[in-house]
């Protein structure tokens, strides 16, 4: 019952009279979406629906309220207690209009003492819902999941009785400081905290809660200043703040000891100095993604329990030290010229690095890869993405590349570094500039008599690429030799050929 869409529950009717007034109405998890009454050209409730099926749109809410409200009158006659109720609605008109019926149908649950609440409010107008306030008083929500709603004050003097909360889930809620920490600190249980497009604070506290295991917040107000978490037993931590107007000019997790996985992401989040502070105060972190962190500059890591380093497009990125024994995986991608400095000691450590200068680039860029390289023998893959600006973004290496740059193209990344594969995007609108290319690629790689070197002892990578074999595309292995892969190679899907290189240092003597 509870995977059917609330139009298949009422088609169940048909089965049998005692299934339709005794045992369908006595099920205890009670879920209703608007969306099912509006149709299948309307998947989901947004401003798009409402504009271009009024009609549908307006109709469809006579009917589903009309639903919703027998349903719970049917379920009140039955006096049993509520496992879950779910509400997803759009409304357009008047707030003041839905209070009457809304509350009724929020109170109705809590009469049944309704363990899991999700309450989700798709508003076509200004305003926001406010929370009834006997929701503040119900212990016996386990989950309560809202969105749409404004949490006020209540006029009450106790404190909240969320005395069995577990789960506390806000997205496209207006509420303020002390309303955060009322709602965490008189829920001893919380295990679960996630906010979402939330707004209305300015800091972020989070009281003393010795069962919290994951917090979250994802694009709060952009005015929020600070966030400060008293969680000992802590494993799971994701702070998502991109609209920031300025860094946070703190953040705490000093007593979350047992935190485990860190991400962080956000254009403006976090400093030099904060990043510093908040990492060496986590000696048990396993896992760290930094994201999008565009005033990060300087990083230095140092952790015998870090085992997943991640950063991602932290475009200001100058230096890196990493000092992490036992890190298991380390990503890095780059989007721009820039190349940090780098200092890795992590020798079991499997690499992963992105570079994307966004523009043509010369030899001391080249260089500078080069010596990022030389930092750690454990990258396993390199991505090199180089584009150059004609009349438009192309990729150099199978758009209009002149043919005089290949071989310096090739020179210039193999002198970095002698991968294991090589990958060749295939495209189903094959150019003359790309099969130019392709078939270069492939005569110069799988050509053995060398002697560009002559008798110098520093020779260039053509004296150590052994054998070259087309190992798959896409992932499947394919029977494709070089002279058959030339000529099929316009016939193939868009995809990826792989190429295994097989290197040896050991040069036979003249």
């Amino acid at each position: 019952m509870s995977h059917l869409s609330a139009t298949e529950v009422a088609q169940t009717n048909l089965l049998s009279k005692k299934w339709k007034d005794e045992l369908r109405p006595s099920f205890p998890i009670l879920l209703f979406n608007h969306v099912d009454f509006i149709g299948k050209n309307c998947p989901s409730l947004c401003p798009e629906t409402l504009r271009y099926h009024p009609q549908k749109f307006n109709e469809s809410i006579k009917d589903f309220t009309e639903f919703v409200d027998a349903t719970l009158n049917h379920f009140y006659e039955m006096k049993l207690p509520m496992q879950k109720f779910k509400l997803i609605i759009g409304i357009t008109s008047n707030l003041e209009s839905w209070s009457c019926l809304m509350d009724k149908w929020i109170e109705l649950a809590l009469e049944h003492q309704v363990k899991k609440l999700h309450l989700h409010l798709h508003i076509f107008q200004k305003g926001l819902y406010p929370l009834p306030e006997t929701v503040f008083l119900a212990k016996s929500i386990t989950v309560l999941n809202l969105h749409g709603f404004k949490l006020d004050h209540p006029h009450f003097s106790n404190t909240f009785s969320f005395q069995s909360l577990i789960k506390l889930k806000l997205e496209a809620v207006r509420l303020d400081e002390l309303m955060i920490q009322k709602l965490t600190s008189d829920s001893p249980l919380l295990e679960v905290i996630a906010l979402k497009h939330c707004w209305g604070f300015a800091y972020c506290l989070v009281p003393k809660l010795q069962r919290l295991r994951t917090f979250s917040i994802s694009s709060p107000s952009k005015d929020l200043t600070s966030i400060e978490i008293r969680a000992s037993n802590l494993h799971e931590c994701n702070l998502h703040c991109y609209e920031l107007v300025r860094p946070l000019y703190r953040i705490s997790l000093a007593e979350c000891h047992n935190l485990r996985n860190l991400c962080l992401s956000g254009y403006n989040m976090i400093s030099d100095s904060v990043f510093q502070n908040l990492i060496s105060k986590l000696p048990l972190l396993e896992e760290l993604r930094v994201e999008f962190c565009n005033i990060l500059r300087k990083v230095t890591i140092s952790s015998q329990r870090l085992k997943h380093l991640e950063f991602t497009e932290c475009e200001e990125l100058e230096a890196i030290s990493i000092d992490t024994p036992n890190l298991l995986y380390f990503y890095l991608m780059l989007m721009g010229e820039r190349i940090p400095i780098a200092s890795i000691n992590a020798p079991a450590c499997r690499g992963e690095i992105f570079f994307n200068p966004l523009r043509e680039v010369d030899t001391l860029w080249y260089l500078k890869l080069k010596k990022f390289l030389g930092t750690s023998n454990g990258i396993e893959r390199l991505f090199i993405e180089i584009e150059i600006e004609i009349d438009e973004s192309l990729h150099l290496v199978v758009e209009k590349m002149p043919e005089f740059v290949y071989a310096a193209m090739m020179d210039a990344y193999f002198s970095i570094c002698y991968p294991k594969t090589l990958s060749v995007r295939t495209y189903s609108d094959l150019n003359p500039h790309r099969s130019k290319f392709y078939q270069w690629l492939y005569e110069t790689l799988a050509k053995r008599d060398v002697d560009c070197c002559g008798c110098s002892n520093v020779k260039c990578w053509r004296h150590y690429l052994k054998d070259i074999k087309i190992e798959s595309f896409e992932g499947f292995r394919v029977a494709l030799d070089g002279d058959r892969l030339m000529s099929e190679w316009a016939n193939l899907p868009e995809g990826c050929v792989q190429f295994a290189l097989e290197w040896c240092f050991v040069l036979e003597e003249a």
